[in-house]
């Protein structure tokens, strides 16, 4: 720090104001100043761990410039190349770099540099080693540098790494800790207002990082797979109706609802009244409601009508008389006329 410029004496404020004291049998036995080290727990303390590890990152970045170790190279076709040897947040790091022995007994080196200058220790129990693909004689590279092994998929500040995209399993961690938060609540007795507030503030919360990065799979239930999803498919389906309604000038069934019940919205919707079944369900829909496609059909009160929806024709049952509006052939399903 004193090489960024910073004055010895604030240096010495944020070393040595800080206190410590040790518990003995519960109870602190007496205070002591700190001569180096960062402490935790302050407002300083993410400013002066991020000055600290700048440290860090300078010896990296060297040590690739000057090819002792090889950091991760990316470039497509003969495009650009980026060079990255390493990513810092706060004191969590993830070094990119070759399986060889010699680049990681160098990053090693890198490493005791980096506790001798700043009185930091690397907490090699909680560091691994992560073989990227098939990687001979892992354990040898992974007592170079004294930590353990890792593999993938594994976890970088709460995103998966070496998940794909589209597997489930790669959820399973927001799932687990949902559960467990539920687990919680059920042992309590907590109204219906305090589990919605509950669910908002909390359980809402915690696929937000993930799905702000990642699309989130579905089932095949709920359409995923390529599977079309029911619902949407049947709005659309239904807005087909109100298209042809506006498209369709010639249609015989066209002319003869607007004969009998009228329109409105230059040709886009028939006047308020009492619909069918069929008419019922397009009016319903609201998904383009602001482009005025998806406008409710409202036909005037029928009374003994019964709609024959077929793929290509429609089949109006007026008292004991059949009316052919359509051309073509095919099966339908009846629908009775009812109030929507």
């Amino acid at each position: 720090m004193e090489k960024m410029g910073f004055g010895v004496k604030w240096l010495r404020w944020c070393i040595s104001t800080a206190k410590f004291s040790v518990m003995v049998n519960g109870s602190p036995a007496g205070f002591f100043s700190s001569s180096k080290g960062l402490r935790q727990g302050d407002p300083l303390s993410p400013y002066l761990f991020v000055m600290g590890m700048e440290v860090l990152s300078i010896l990296i970045r060297r040590a690739m410039e000057g090819g002792f170790i090889s950091g991760c190279k990316i470039q497509r076709n003969k495009g650009r190349a980026i060079h990255i040897a390493h990513l810092l947040f706060a004191d969590d790091t993830i070094v990119f770099c070759e399986a060889k022995k010699e680049y990681l007994t160098n990053l090693s080196w890198i490493l005791f540099w980096f506790e001798a200058a700043s009185g930091l220790k690397i907490n090699l129990a909680k560091s691994e080693v992560i073989p990227v693909g098939e990687v001979q004689r892992i354990e040898e590279l992974a007592v170079e540098l004294g930590c353990r092994v890792g593999k993938l998929p594994s976890v970088y500040l709460g995103l998966p790494l070496g998940v794909p995209n589209k597997a489930i399993y790669g959820w399973d961690g927001i799932e687990e800790r949902m559960r467990r938060r539920l687990a919680l609540w059920k042992s309590q007795y907590i109204s219906k207002g305090g589990r919605i507030t509950l669910i908002k503030s909390t359980m809402g919360s915690m696929p937000v990082y993930q799905m702000s990065l990642f699309r989130m799979p579905m089932s095949v239930e709920n359409g995923g797979l390529g599977i079309r999803k029911f619902t949407i498919m049947n709005k659309a389906l239904l807005g087909k109706w109100i298209w042809r309604f506006a498209s369709d000038k010639k249609a015989l069934w066209k002319h003869v609802l607007e004969a009998k019940y009228g329109q409105e919205d230059h040709g886009w919707r028939t006047k308020k009244a009492v619909a069918s079944g069929l008419m019922c369900g397009a009016r319903n829909q609201r998904c383009l409601k602001g482009s005025r496609i998806f406008i409710p059909w409202q036909p005037i009160e029928m009374q003994r009508l019964k709609i024959y929806g077929i793929r290509r024709r429609l089949e109006f049952a007026f008292h004991k008389g059949f009316q052919r509006l359509g051309g073509g052939a095919g099966r339908g399903v009846a629908l009775s006329a009812e109030r929507c």
